[in-house]
Protein backbone atom coordinates (compact mmCIF):
# COMPACT_ATOMS: atom_id res chain seq x y z
CA UNK A 1 0.00 0.00 0.00
CA UNK A 2 0.91 3.54 -0.63
CA UNK A 3 0.69 6.36 1.33
CA UNK A 4 -0.01 9.88 0.44
CA UNK A 5 1.14 13.42 0.82
CA UNK A 6 0.20 16.05 3.17
CA UNK A 7 0.63 19.52 2.47
CA UNK A 8 2.79 21.16 4.38
CA UNK A 9 1.70 23.94 6.07
CA UNK A 10 3.21 26.96 7.39
CA UNK A 11 2.15 30.15 9.26
CA UNK A 12 2.66 33.55 7.50
CA UNK A 13 5.27 35.49 9.86
CA UNK A 14 6.51 38.96 9.63
CA UNK A 15 9.87 39.20 8.83
CA UNK A 16 9.78 43.07 8.21
CA UNK A 17 8.25 46.30 7.63
CA UNK A 18 8.07 49.53 6.83
CA UNK A 19 6.31 52.64 7.03
CA UNK A 20 5.43 55.60 4.87
CA UNK A 21 3.15 58.51 5.59
CA UNK A 22 0.23 56.41 3.48
CA UNK A 23 1.22 52.97 3.55
CA UNK A 24 2.86 50.41 5.70
CA UNK A 25 4.39 47.45 3.66
CA UNK A 26 5.10 43.65 5.01
CA UNK A 27 6.88 41.62 4.09
CA UNK A 28 6.07 37.78 4.99
CA UNK A 29 7.63 34.63 5.10
CA UNK A 30 5.70 33.47 2.36
CA UNK A 31 3.06 34.18 -0.33
CA UNK A 32 0.14 36.27 2.14
CA UNK A 33 -3.34 37.17 1.12
CA UNK A 34 -5.83 39.97 3.12
CA UNK A 35 -9.24 40.84 2.82
CA UNK A 36 -9.20 44.57 1.42
CA UNK A 37 -11.10 45.47 4.49
CA UNK A 38 -12.00 42.61 6.69
CA UNK A 39 -8.56 42.69 8.72
CA UNK A 40 -7.81 46.53 9.03
CA UNK A 41 -8.82 46.23 12.59
CA UNK A 42 -6.59 43.13 13.45
CA UNK A 43 -3.11 45.75 12.64
CA UNK A 44 -1.98 48.63 15.72
CA UNK A 45 0.39 50.86 14.47
CA UNK A 46 1.92 52.51 17.39
CA UNK A 47 4.64 55.11 15.90
CA UNK A 48 6.20 55.13 19.48
CA UNK A 49 5.59 51.59 20.78
CA UNK A 50 2.57 53.39 22.63
CA UNK A 51 0.83 55.98 20.67
CA UNK A 52 -1.11 55.64 17.40
CA UNK A 53 0.48 56.51 14.58
CA UNK A 54 -3.01 56.12 12.71
CA UNK A 55 -5.42 54.38 11.18
CA UNK A 56 -5.38 51.36 8.82
CA UNK A 57 -8.25 51.60 6.34
CA UNK A 58 -7.43 49.02 3.82
CA UNK A 59 -5.19 46.12 3.33
CA UNK A 60 -3.57 44.65 -0.49
CA UNK A 61 -1.67 41.56 -0.70
CA UNK A 62 0.93 40.66 -4.28
CA UNK A 63 3.14 37.67 -3.45
CA UNK A 64 4.91 37.99 0.32
CA UNK A 65 4.85 42.04 0.62
CA UNK A 66 1.57 42.97 2.29
CA UNK A 67 0.46 46.50 2.13
CA UNK A 68 -1.51 48.51 4.66
CA UNK A 69 -3.10 51.69 3.77
CA UNK A 70 -4.38 54.76 5.37
CA UNK A 71 -2.34 57.94 7.06
CA UNK A 72 0.77 56.89 9.06
CA UNK A 73 3.43 59.26 11.26
CA UNK A 74 7.02 57.94 10.55
CA UNK A 75 7.98 55.50 13.12
CA UNK A 76 10.72 56.53 15.66
CA UNK A 77 13.07 53.86 17.16
CA UNK A 78 10.44 52.48 19.15
CA UNK A 79 7.40 51.88 16.53
CA UNK A 80 5.18 48.45 16.59
CA UNK A 81 3.07 46.95 14.68
CA UNK A 82 0.92 44.52 16.19
CA UNK A 83 -1.40 42.08 14.07
CA UNK A 84 -4.29 40.37 16.55
CA UNK A 85 -5.72 37.48 14.65
CA UNK A 86 -9.55 37.03 15.09
CA UNK A 87 -11.24 35.63 18.64
CA UNK A 88 -13.48 34.06 16.44
CA UNK A 89 -12.77 31.79 13.43
CA UNK A 90 -10.77 32.68 11.59
CA UNK A 91 -11.62 33.08 7.37
CA UNK A 92 -10.42 34.68 4.18
CA UNK A 93 -12.52 37.49 5.21
CA UNK A 94 -11.54 38.47 8.42
CA UNK A 95 -7.55 37.48 8.46
CA UNK A 96 -4.46 37.44 7.14
CA UNK A 97 -3.67 33.58 5.47
CA UNK A 98 -1.29 31.82 3.52
CA UNK A 99 -1.78 32.28 -0.69
CA UNK A 100 -0.74 28.93 -0.89
CA UNK A 101 -3.11 27.11 1.70
CA UNK A 102 -5.84 29.29 2.12
CA UNK A 103 -6.71 27.29 5.63
CA UNK A 104 -3.22 28.81 7.01
CA UNK A 105 -3.77 31.80 8.97
CA UNK A 106 -1.31 34.29 10.37
CA UNK A 107 -1.30 33.82 14.38
CA UNK A 108 -1.14 37.12 16.75
CA UNK A 109 2.43 38.53 16.08
CA UNK A 110 4.45 42.02 16.77
CA UNK A 111 7.11 43.58 14.51
CA UNK A 112 9.51 46.68 14.64
CA UNK A 113 9.79 48.45 11.97
CA UNK A 114 13.11 50.38 11.12
CA UNK A 115 12.82 54.46 12.46
CA UNK A 116 13.02 56.54 9.88
CA UNK A 117 15.83 57.73 8.60
CA UNK A 118 15.09 60.14 5.52
CA UNK A 119 15.59 62.99 6.04
CA UNK A 120 12.26 65.69 4.67
CA UNK A 121 12.88 67.04 1.20
CA UNK A 122 11.19 70.18 -0.04
CA UNK A 123 9.61 69.52 -3.43
CA UNK A 124 7.96 72.83 -4.75
CA UNK A 125 7.95 76.21 -3.05
CA UNK A 126 5.65 79.29 -4.08
CA UNK A 127 6.39 82.83 -2.92
CA UNK A 128 4.02 85.62 -2.81
CA UNK A 129 4.96 88.86 -1.93
CA UNK A 130 4.62 92.77 -2.74
CA UNK A 131 7.26 95.24 -3.65
CA UNK A 132 8.23 96.66 0.01
CA UNK A 133 9.41 93.40 0.63
CA UNK A 134 6.63 91.73 2.47
CA UNK A 135 4.89 88.27 1.72
CA UNK A 136 5.36 84.68 2.27
CA UNK A 137 6.81 81.42 0.95
CA UNK A 138 4.98 77.97 0.88
CA UNK A 139 7.41 75.07 0.76
CA UNK A 140 5.83 71.55 0.03
CA UNK A 141 8.33 68.75 1.15
CA UNK A 142 7.87 64.98 0.94
CA UNK A 143 6.80 63.93 3.96
CA UNK A 144 5.03 65.84 6.87
CA UNK A 145 7.12 68.34 8.43
CA UNK A 146 6.74 69.89 11.76
CA UNK A 147 7.49 73.93 11.55
CA UNK A 148 10.01 75.23 14.67
CA UNK A 149 9.03 77.19 16.87
CA UNK A 150 10.22 80.61 17.94
CA UNK A 151 10.47 84.54 16.85
CA UNK A 152 10.02 85.98 13.42
CA UNK A 153 13.61 86.95 13.46
CA UNK A 154 14.77 83.40 14.54
CA UNK A 155 12.35 81.63 11.91
CA UNK A 156 13.55 83.64 9.38
CA UNK A 157 17.17 83.34 9.56
CA UNK A 158 16.22 79.18 9.21
CA UNK A 159 15.58 80.08 5.54
CA UNK A 160 17.35 82.03 3.07
CA UNK A 161 15.07 83.37 -0.26
CA UNK A 162 16.91 84.56 -3.72
CA UNK A 163 14.99 86.27 -5.70
CA UNK A 164 17.02 86.52 -9.66
CA UNK A 165 14.20 87.43 -12.03
CA UNK A 166 13.69 91.00 -13.05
Amino acid sequence: AFGYFTPFATTPTMVSATVANTAITITYNEGVGCPATGADAAFVYDWTGSASGGTVTGCTAIGNVLTLTGTFILPSGTATIVYTAPTATNTTSNSVFASSNNSEFAATQTIVPPANTTAPTMVSATATGTAGGSGSLAITYNENVTCPTGSAAQLQADYTYNYTGV
